[in-house]
Order: C-alpha cells, then structure tokens, then sequence
C-alpha cells in the first residue's frame, strides 16, 4: 500500500480540501476528471496527471463516493463490489470506477457538484 492510498487534509495544500496522499491532487476534482474524461485507457490518464497512480484514483473515487448521495447513483454498484477487495488492500483487483456512458446506468446528479460529491458523511 502507498502513500497515495489515503486521502489527506492538510490547510497548506489546496486550502485544506481532501487530496490524494502525497499529491496536491484534490479528491472531488479527480473522481469529476474520471467520470467526465472520456480517457479510454490507464496509460492516457497517467500521461495527463503523471503523479497520480491507479491506487490513488481509486480511493479517491471511493472517498467521494462515500459522502454522497449523488456518487452513490452514479458508482453505488461499483462501491458494492469493490468494497471487500478495498478492505484487505487488494488494489490490483479493483476494477476503475465506471466512467460516464459506460456500465452505469443512473444519471449523476447535476454537474456532480458539492451536493452531488462534496459531502463528506
């Protein structure tokens, strides 16, 4: 497990709001990155934000997810099956959360905004 397996908040970096550990790499803005991409594959998502790693984006995504109704809709099926692989810190075995047009068949929430990914439980 590395660093960037956790989510940290810290006032100095990016005024305090949930970021990827050992990035600068806010939580809410790469879950929004991932749904809204449209990046086909890993590789193309590496070459755009080259600090970040799968693991990263995972918890982010899972961060996210947690706190919010509106993520829920959109990535409830996958929280579901990832969760006990996420649990024992098996990372290589969780799938990439689904992106927009792709597995997931509810609409999120307008613009995935504070309401829809902010919340924090």
């Amino acid at each position: 497990m590395t660093e960037q397996a956790y989510i940290r908040v810290d006032p100095s970096i990016q005024g305090g709001e949930p970021c990827i550990g050992g990035t600068r790499l806010p939580a809410l803005q790469m879950a929004r990155v991932w749904w809204h991409s449209g990046y086909t594959t890993w590789e193309q998502v590496q070459h755009e934000y080259p600090t970040l790693t799968r693991e990263g984006l995972i918890v982010a995504c899972w961060f996210v997810v947690q706190g919010s109704v509106g993520w829920k809709r959109v990535w409830g099926q996958w929280e579901r099956r990832v969760e006990g692989a996420l649990a024992e810190g098996r990372y290589d075995d969780v799938p990439l959360p689904p992106q927009k047009g792709g597995d997931v068949h509810a609409t999120p929430a307008a613009g995935l905004g504070e309401d829809a990914g902010g919340g924090r439980g």
